[in-house]
């Protein structure tokens, strides 16, 4: 091999070890950044329900006379028939919904905290807080809770009907609605308002359900930044799904998508028309302004309303979905709206998620369909970079594979030690979450003592000390064996 050959070798290889440290570098800082945005969020997760006690206390502390019970596991665990197939009513992103019936034949819905979800935890906490500081005929009751170990489950009074899928029950709904806005003793964004979430009682009441999402706001705020995006896409105003804005707003603006679904029969996710594809908002928009109202009613409604009324929903539903929060009514003026007769309406503005259509001019080629996501190409003029191989033709074969394999090797390498360091620190995390998880139940088993108000229980708290004298610095000689917890200590105590 001639000296020149060698130095465009050493050159090459010098060069592509270079590019491997720092591309690996880059990726080992990128990764360590999700790792901790990831671990942060765990904490923050994890220590949301360690004042659980408090939130158990919450009903007694505010209101005497509250129906808010606290149920035995054995009791849900005979009423389900032991969460038998058969008593599941449905499966949300809280866990399992059983339906059980109790000795004295009372029906009632048992949502079941999956045992993996760290999300319903929070869900739980927040059920807990809100719903029982509120009364409303069209609100579901949360009735009690149960918490034996890791279980944890909300019982609500059971609704005989399904959710609101196939029925126009709108002025309840809205009613609802307008109570956690301005008539409760909170005020309360709902933020995952959609079909399922609004149930039926027996008369066809509808209730609105699954308050583990809600944002307690002070009664004097209307606006605020929320931390972490919950709900359903679809029903999310864009102002909240894009920059975190949360406000009465975002609840008028998933009324009003949901209003729209009544009326047309149809998702909101999209649908094909007459060879084109809509989303529910704009397909309303164009029939709007070409004044075709009766193409957009669902034709199950036949003669049973007036179509000046079900336009009059029609128009409601849309200022309620218009791009700025600035421009949507408040659930106070729909319900004065909806309950007005010969009123003239404002005429509502274009809505969030509605775009122009494509110009014909322009060729659309579809290239790839999938999960209503689709991926498109549009022709025009474009500059193509020619890469000059003649700077390669100078290196062989095997120049090419050394720098391949150093540049896999060190990918390898620094994978490895990422791997280790990651497992490390995971297991540090799960021996923190038990002690948390300890920590939890011990101060719901206080809380649940504290409840019954029961004064001759012979349970005492010890200092770290008295037990540290007492087992004589945690000697092996009282040392009397080892289980999943940890080891077991005889201890001696002086009597006083």
């Amino acid at each position: 091999m001639v000296p020149g050959q060698k130095q465009d070798r050493a050159f090459f290889i010098i060069a592509t070890v270079y590019s491997s440290a720092v591309l690996c570098t880059r990726l080992f800082f990128w990764l360590l950044s999700v790792w901790r945005k990831e671990k942060r969020r765990k904490i923050n997760t994890i220590e949301e329900p360690e004042n659980m006690d408090e939130v158990l206390r919450l009903w007694r502390t505010e209101d005497t006379s509250s129906e808010f019970s606290l149920y035995d596991f054995s009791q849900i665990a005979d009423a389900t028939d032991n969460f038998s197939p058969k008593s599941k009513l449905g499966e949300g992103g809280f866990g399992p919904v059983y339906k059980g019936v109790f000795p004295d034949g009372q029906e009632l819905a048992i949502k079941r905290l999956s045992a993996r979800s760290q999300q319903g935890l929070i869900e739980f906490k927040n059920e807990i807080q809100v719903i029982t500081k509120l009364q409303h005929r069209n609100l579901v009751r949360l009735l009690g809770c149960c918490i034996h170990g890791e279980e944890k489950m909300l019982v609500y009074e059971y609704l005989t009907n399904k959710s609101l899928d196939h029925f126009i029950f709108v002025e309840g709904i809205s009613q609802g609605l307008l109570y956690l806005h301005n008539h409760s003793r909170l005020r309360i964004i709902h933020r995952d308002l959609k079909a399922s979430n609004i149930l039926l009682d027996s008369e066809l009441n509808p209730k609105i359900s699954d308050f583990g999402m809600a944002r307690i706001f002070p009664s004097d705020a209307t606006q605020a930044t929320a931390s972490r995006l919950v709900g359903t896409f679809g029903y999310m105003a864009p102002e909240y799904a894009s920059d975190g804005l949360l406000s009465i707003k975002s609840d008028v603006f998933s009324f009003g998508v949901l209003l729209l679904e009544i009326i047309s029969g149809k998702r909101s996710s999209g649908f094909q028309y007459n060879g084109e594809f809509y989303n529910l908002l704009e397909y309303a928009w164009q029939l709007w302004k070409g004044r075709r109202w009766s193409e957009f009613i669902d034709k199950s409604f036949g003669d049973e309303y007036e179509m000046e009324e079900l336009v009059k929903y029609l128009a409601v539903a849309l200022m309620c979905v218009q791009e700025k929060a600035m421009d949507r009514p408040t659930m106070r003026d729909v319900v004065a709206l909806l309950s007005s007769d010969g009123i003239t309406m404002p005429e509502p503005k274009q809505p969030a998620y509605s775009y122009a259509k494509l110009d014909e001019s322009v060729n659309v080629t579809v290239l790839s369909s999938r999960n209503d996501v689709t991926i498109t190409t549009i022709n025009g003029r474009y500059v193509r970079h020619i890469l000059s191989m003649s700077n390669f033709r100078r290196h062989n074969t095997a120049n090419i594979l050394v720098g391949v394999g150093v540049f896999l090797m060190v990918i390898f390498i620094s994978c490895l030690v990422f791997h280790l360091w990651i497992k490390t620190q995971q297991q540090r995390e799960q021996a923190i979450l038990k002690l948390r998880q300890l920590s939890l139940a011990i101060q719901s088993v206080t809380n649940l003592w504290r409840m019954e108000g029961s004064n001759n229980l012979e349970f005492s708290k010890y200092d770290y000390s008295y037990i540290k004298e007492a087992t004589n610095n945690f000697s092996i000689d009282n040392k009397l064996g080892q289980g999943g917890f940890g080891p077991v200590y005889k201890v001696l105590f002086m009597k006083l």
